[in-house]
């Protein structure tokens, strides 16, 4: 191995031989002494004082002319506060190496003893500030990598959850989002007041049905459309709620309710599809001063005030109020009196009596129910029967009704009077209970009566509703021996195929062709073809509602002869029944 150890000032003026290979020691050619600078000893003559780059002075080193060697000499400089330290060395093998190694440890250590200045020397502080100033630039560098990694997972972060915060089909706020962002609207407010606002569409199943899923899904996407260029982009926050619910949040200064009642019909009535559409409007306002109250409570009592438009109402919008909220307040007491009522008996059997219009007397009755509150006292039947069908606990009281029934129809039976058959109503919820034909047949048999003396009434909606269910039902009912019979006909919702595919035995006439007969002529027609109606397919047929003589002279004109109302009696409690001859 052939080496060369020098201290050299900053001049590149040797100022000391620290090392030397044995074999330069004894070459005479080339005599080294201090004080040569490194630079007269290159064969192309460059001031190494002009370049400041380390690894281009090591370059410059390697073709150091003296070491007589062909090769490229590789070149060590170690940079300290005045002085470098260079070495330069032609190894020829591994084992060379080793030596170099151990030569190169030994001399930095006599370096790093002997050639560090104090450290308030200005140049060895310049350094320092130097590195320090290098390591500070890489950090940096580490740290801009590191935040630019950061804001690209919180951009992929803000694209996810804009995804998860609206709705797929029309770009509005899903229900969750809408809460947060209501939530955060109101505590925001500083006194502002806010309407929440419920939007159904009605008949929005027909749509999907008779045009299917695709035309439905346009229609909301262009009523979402609608609905934000009517808001602003600034003023209130909506959402899809349901599949055609939407709800909405507005400064309540705006009333923007009014807006949409406005322009919803004109909406719809322009939107391109050939059958009616509607919509339903429930509004809550926060200026109610109920303050206690969540996001989640007024959107409930938005749809509230909704669910009491009828489809009759010429109003298509509907506030949310104290009257309605006691009126809530009474359903709901209601609905808990329910299981209480039954055990104490306070439900009524009340029977209205069905007359042979001929000779007046009486072939039958209507079994009717009256409620006698112990607090609230009488509660009228139409505050508790809806509300019951609507909750589904209409069968429990059903049954009630139907035992009182049979328990008149055996009391006369037991008395020697003549069998009057009992008409009871069966609600739609009934019909689809799976024990319904065993109650019914089991009341029968613990009551010992036949089973043509307990006649069922259905409502005439409720076959255009179910009538591909209901069918089976009741064919199986009159196959027990049970008489059915259709109440309320003729209200325009039943088609006349299909009254003649379902097994009915008795039509009863409503009592709105009744009232005003005799002074409508068409009327009268519509009365002739219903009784004709009935005749042909084998039917009898029960007016309800006849109040006059002069009605039911008429009626009897038309081969009606079966009629009940208040001119041949009104509902009485159902022990008046026994003494019916």
């Amino acid at each position: 191995m052939t080496y060369h150890i020098f201290l050299c000032d900053k001049e590149w003026e040797i100022q000391r031989i620290l090392h030397v290979s044995a074999d330069l020691k004894n070459n005479p050619a080339n005599p080294i002494k201090p004080k040569v600078r490194l630079t007269e000893l290159l064969e192309n003559p460059l001031s190494l004082t002009d370049n400041e780059d380390l690894d281009a002075q090591k370059q410059l080193m390697v073709s150091l002319r003296f070491l007589g060697v062909p090769k490229e000499i590789p070149a060590i400089i170690c940079n300290y506060s005045k002085y470098f330290l260079v070495i330069l060395a032609h190894v020829r093998d591994e084992k060379d190496y080793k030596k170099f190694a151990d030569l190169f440890s030994e001399t930095l250590s006599w370096a790093e003893e002997n050639l560090q200045l104090p450290y308030q020397d200005e140049y060895f502080q310049i350094q320092q500030m130097n590195n320090q100033l290098i390591n500070s630039q890489r950090a940096l560098m580490r740290s801009n990598q590191q935040l630019k990694q950061v804001l690209d997972e919180i951009r992929d972060a803000n694209t996810t959850i804009a995804l998860l915060e609206h709705d797929d089909l029309t770009n509005l706020y899903c229900l969750s989002s809408f809460y947060r962002k209501a939530r955060k609207r109101l505590a925001e407010s500083n006194g502002q007041t806010f309407d929440i606002i419920v939007l159904d569409i009605e008949r929005f199943k027909l749509v999907n049905e008779i045009f299917g899923r695709k035309a439905g899904d346009q229609l909301l996407q262009s009523l979402a459309m609608f609905l934000l260029s009517l808001s602003g982009a600034d003023h209130g926050i909506l959402a899809r709620a349901s599949a055609d619910t939407f709800y909405m949040m507005m400064p309540g200064e705006l009333k923007f309710y009014e807006t949409l009642g406005q322009e919803m019909p004109m909406f719809f009535k322009s939107y391109p599809l050939p059958v009616r559409i509607g919509e339903k409007i429930g509004v809550y306002s926060d200026s109610n001063a109920d303050t206690s109250i969540s996001i989640e409570q007024m959107c409930d009592r938005a749809l509230l005030a909704l669910d009491t438009i009828q489809p009759q109402s010429l109003s298509r919008v509907a506030f949310y109020n104290h009257s309605l909220h006691e009126s809530l307040l009474l359903e709901h007491r209601i609905l808990d009196s329910v299981p209480d009522a039954l055990a104490n008996r306070e439900f009524k059997l009340f029977l209205q009596p069905k007359v042979d219009i001929r000779s007046g007397e009486v072939v039958g009755a209507e079994a009717l129910i009256r409620w006698i509150h112990p607090e609230l006292g009488f509660i009228a039947p139409d505050k508790f029967i809806p509300l019951l069908e609507k909750e589904g606990d209409i069968y429990h009281v059903d049954q009630f009704i139907w035992e009182e029934a049979c328990r008149i129809l055996k009391t006369r039976k037991e008395m020697g009077l003549r069998s009057l058959p009992i008409s009871v109503n069966v609600a739609r919820g009934d019909l689809y209970q799976n024990n319904l034909c065993d109650v019914l047949t089991n009341l029968i048999k613990t009551y010992g009566l036949d089973a043509s003396l307990l006649r069922l009434e259905i409502l005439e909606r409720v076959y255009v509703r179910d009538s591909s269910n209901l069918f089976e039902i009741l064919t199986n009912l009159r196959n027990h021996g049970f008489l059915i019979e259709m109440d309320d006909f003729g209200t325009g919702e039943s088609s006349l195929s299909m009254v003649a595919k379902m097994p009915i035995d008795v039509l009863k006439l409503d009592r709105q062709f009744i009232v005003s007969c005799l002074q409508d002529p068409r009327q009268m027609e519509i009365i002739r073809f219903i009784v004709q109606l009935a005749k042909t397919l084998d039917m009898k047929i029960i007016a309800e509602g006849v109040e006059t003589r002069e009605q039911a002279d008429f009626l009897l004109s038309l081969g009606c002869l079966y009629a009940q109302g208040y001119f041949y009696g009104k509902p009485e409690p159902a022990d008046a029944f026994l003494k019916v001859p």
